[in-house]
């Protein structure tokens, strides 16, 4: 499959999501390169050698699966990897990438539901069943 990007559209409305939520974070998505890849089962902020974000890819099965309020959950929780430098901590990981991220994203989808008001469960049940089928 051909890369496509976020149309400009469907990303306005979602960063205004975000930014009912969190201006910091939609300033940040700004900055992003969304692609849609099938190359990825969910969605995923690239890193390189040195931790540094390069890109957000997000599988386009996945994503129309969703609505507004879960893909604003989406983008925040790749974002979230970002902010907490996970880039640069995995790197640095005695553990498998795996088993780091999976801890990882737990901790992200604790603190967005919690902090940050999105709440993950009312918007896409069969989401976290089929990103758990896909990560074990």
């Amino acid at each position: 499959m051909k890369e496509k990007h976020l149309n400009i559209l469907e990303f306005f409305k979602i960063k205004q999501k975000i930014q009912d939520c969190d201006v910091f974070y939609a300033t940040l998505f700004n900055l992003a390169d969304v692609k849609f890849s099938d190359e990825i089962s969910t969605a995923c902020i690239s890193f390189d050698k040195e931790g540094n974000s390069l890109d957000m890819k997000i599988n386009p099965v996945f994503w129309d699966k969703l609505n507004e309020d879960a893909k604003a959950f989406v983008v925040l929780h790749e974002l979230y990897h970002v902010v907490f430098d996970h880039g640069k901590r995995f790197k640095n990981l005695d553990l498998d990438f795996k088993l780091g991220n999976i801890a990882s994203d737990i901790v992200i989808n604790h603190h967005i539901d919690e902090k940050v008001g999105l709440k993950r469960d009312l918007f896409y049940r069969d989401w976290e069943t089929d990103r758990k089928s896909t990560r074990l």
